[in-house]
């Protein structure tokens, strides 16, 4: 039986864990943002929606929520999260940033892609595919098992994306005087033999 009272956010949409008391949540996913120049830019903003989206519903819902779980598909995008967001660019960084703070960097999990239902609408399905019982609508089926037997994070860490980083910065700093290279200045209290 799985677990009840639990919210789970797939990326761009949400889905209450199988078996949670209480009314439904909208069937309707938030809608990919094609404005990113990058996939790694979409990804970040996807991970971002779905803490936003996360955190409004343990904020709006009348059901006590116990976890949160997030999961995504793209090992980049747990590896930024679990690092320091100013690593990166300002519009990687700053997402990163307000995921971070909407969420427990732990609660995000890896699902493999095939299995990530957000994608189901850009893998080819119909809305009629999505009427009825599916994954869609009731979740992958292994949200029906417990949770020490849901995916686990990939042995590969995630890709550091070069473009997404900031550049190294080096501050140097001189300091020149008027004085005579081998000549204390007069101000001083300390006498030189040379």
């Amino acid at each position: 039986m799985p677990p009840n009272g639990r919210m789970v956010a797939w990326d761009t949409c949400a889905q209450k864990t199988p078996g949670a008391r209480g009314g439904g949540l909208p069937d309707s996913p938030v809608q990919w943002l094609p404005s990113a120049s990058s996939r790694f830019r979409g990804w970040s903003c996807a991970a971002l929606t779905g803490a936003q989206l996360a955190n409004l519903l343990i904020r709006e819902l009348t059901l006590e929520v116990s976890r949160v779980v997030m999961w995504t598909d793209s090992t980049t995008v747990l590896a930024w999260i679990q690092s320091d967001s100013c690593r990166f660019k300002v519009f990687v960084g700053t997402r990163i940033a307000e995921i971070q703070e909407l969420t427990d960097s732990q609660a995000w999990r890896y699902v493999e892609t095939p299995e990530n239902p957000a994608d189901d609408l850009t893998r080819g399905k119909t809305l009629q595919d999505l009427i009825g019982e599916n994954r869609w609508t009731q979740g992958p089926p292994f949200l029906w098992l417990p949770p020490d037997q849901w995916p686990t994070h990939p042995i590969a860490e995630g890709e550091d994306v070069a473009e997404e980083l900031r550049r190294p910065t080096t501050c140097l700093m001189a300091t020149v005087t008027t004085n005579h290279p081998y000549r204390m200045p007069s101000s001083s209290a300390a006498s030189v033999n040379w």
